[in-house]
């Protein structure tokens, strides 16, 4: 899952921004075959507008 924290999911972006969520992720050590599944093609993560334009 390093991929995912590279792309900086999971964190806030450090916009000053009233309300900036961090997105939602799964535990990675609670993740089991379903979870790697969904996450590999993008539906296991929740990011913001925010992420995705920075």
């Amino acid at each position: 899952m390093e991929y995912i924290d590279n792309y900086g999911f999971g964190e806030k972006t450090g916009i000053d921004l009233n309300g900036e969520g961090s997105g939602i992720l799964f535990d990675v050590d609670a993740m089991g075959n379903v979870e790697l599944a969904t996450t590999a093609f993008g539906q296991g993560i929740s990011v913001t507008p925010i992420h995705l334009t920075v």
